[in-house]
């Protein structure tokens, strides 16, 4: 390297850099996703355009816990955690994550219940509730409902013959509470709003503008078809995210079981997480490289597993 370069690239001697020259990476994506929902309050954009943007910005904050946050609270779970390049301890970034996550929230639910929702009503385009509904209207969704949308529900009930249900990371889901009118034991079903179908059903023959009504409340209305000679108590709806799982995935050329590979690493984790007292090193790599720990892991999954040694 010439002196020249050397003089253009490198700092003068005793030259302090700002301490806060560097951004976290969790809260960098947080900005991100506050530019998209910029685009939704941009009032140049078309409405429509603008409803988009409050989707996306919804879909990407929801990608963001599963992952992102999800995966700073296994490290922390797990003693892998290390302090960020921002210089923030662990716990300090998901604090700051909260705070701007629920500020970013507020942000948009206000929006859409303030501005955007109001001009989709003045361009006749309405999203409305089945109590609004007048009689002829009920009865043309009900007959949807008979047609399209009955014959795809399955009610799973919880008792002790049958443990609470599996529930995959965000599907809409109605909680019923139902009473048995001769003994008046309750019991509690869930019911899986099917992604299969338009999650917004336009309500045939409106005679103002365009109207929809959300697909949870035509089943809302319709839950005694699917739990015939029980009483419906209440219903809710509800929705769960989970821990997304990642699986490192390794080239094949590097690899030769590399499927095997990472199916071990990512059974790593989650060994990792069921037995924390064992994380002594910093580093997953590090652990895994442990012999005497590699041994019981797999001990441990052929058990579990019923794999072959």
């Amino acid at each position: 390297m010439s002196e020249e370069t050397m003089a253009i690239t490198l700092p003068p001697n005793g030259h302090d850099l700002p301490h806060d020259r560097f951004i976290d990476r969790e809260l960098s994506w947080l900005a991100f996703n506050e530019r998209v929902l910029e685009l939704a309050e941009d009032e140049s954009l078309p409405l429509l355009e603008r409803v988009n943007f409050l989707s996306i910005f919804a879909s990407n904050l929801d990608e963001f816990f599963m992952v992102r946050v999800a995966g700073l609270k296994r490290r922390i779970a797990t003693g892998l955690a290390v302090t960020s390049i921002a210089g923030s301890e662990p716990q300090e970034v998901l604090t700051q994550i909260s705070q701007e996550a629920h500020s970013l929230q507020r942000r948009h639910s206000k929006l859409f219940i303030e501005i955007i929702e109001p001009q989709l009503e003045a361009a006749r385009i309405n999203i409305t509730s089945w109590d609004n509904l007048e009689d002829s209207e009920k009865e043309a969704l009900s007959d949807y409902y008979r047609k399209q949308i009955f014959p795809v529900l399955t009610p799973l009930a919880v008792d002790p013959a049958h443990p609470f249900p599996y529930i995959s990371g965000l599907s809409l889901n109605i909680a019923v509470m139902v009473r048995h009118p001769e003994n008046d034991s309750r019991l509690f079903a869930r019911v899986k709003v099917p992604p299969t179908l338009p999650r917004f059903v336009r309500v045939p023959g409106a005679s103002s503008g365009v109207r929809f009504v959300p697909l949870e409340d035509i089943i809302g209305q319709h839950l005694g078809s699917l739990f015939e000679g029980m009483d419906v108590i209440q219903h809710h709806n509800f929705r769960v995210m989970k821990i997304l799982m990642l699986m490192k995935m390794k080239p094949r050329i590097f690899c030769k079981h590399w499927k095997l590979n990472c199916l071990e690493e990512d059974l790593a984790r989650q060994f990792v997480l069921k037995f924390p007292a064992q994380s002594t090193k910093r580093c997953l790599h590090c652990l895994w490289k442990n012999s005497t720990l590699k041994q019981r892991m797999s001990t441990h999954l052929r058990d579990r597993l019923t794999l072959l040694a």
